[in-house]
């Protein structure tokens, strides 16, 4: 067992030893080398920063294959946020090509005020408005989705959103009454 003194000596032979290890590891969970190996540098480095933390309870190298399953998570959800941004941005742009530039003005202001008036609503109105906004497209994924995010069953989600969306007609009828023909 290293001691306190002989720490950072033994974290470069562990690291060293453990690498090609840490790496394949690594592409088995993020599927390419090139992510592996920035996830591999990341964890290394992040176990050198953190080396004063390290408290015997485990071996360098199952502390450094944990820093590493962190790192190859924290990789993965910034994938998943890119192809989600990205995906909402195809997704705006097949949807407003057809619209002429009064029209994506009016729909952008709509948006905002949405949002603004979702900010608004009761905390579980709130809650259940952004699932029912969410990029979900199937009605009962957005359902289970809803249900998900409140922690209430299906159909007293379902009612919730119902009373939600009720309310914020009604907060968007004040705000932009309708024009009587």
């Amino acid at each position: 067992m290293a001691s306190y003194d002989t720490l950072p000596q033994d974290f470069a032979a562990v690291a060293h030893a453990a690498r090609s290890g840490l790496v394949s590891f690594a592409k088995r969970i993020l599927g390419n080398e090139a992510d592996a190996e920035d996830a591999v540098q990341r964890a290394l480095l992040n176990g050198w920063n953190a080396l004063d933390n390290f408290t015997y309870k485990a071996t360098l190298s199952t502390w450094l294959h944990a820093i590493l399953v962190n790192e190859c998570l924290s990789v993965l959800q910034r994938k998943d946020r890119i192809e989600r941004s990205r995906l909402a941005v195809e997704k705006e742009y097949y949807w407003a090509r057809d619209l002429n530039p009064e029209q994506l003005l009016l729909r952008e202001e709509l948006q905002r005020v949405l949002r603004h008036e979702i900010r608004c609503l009761p905390r579980p109105f709130r809650e259940v408005m952004s699932a029912d906004l969410a990029t979900i497209d199937e009605e009962r994924n957005r359902t289970y989705a809803r249900s998900a995010i409140t922690g209430m069953n299906l159909y007293a989600s379902k009612a919730l959103c119902h009373r939600a969306r009720k309310s914020l007609r009604d907060r968007m009828e004040r705000r932009w009454p309708r024009r009587s023909d």
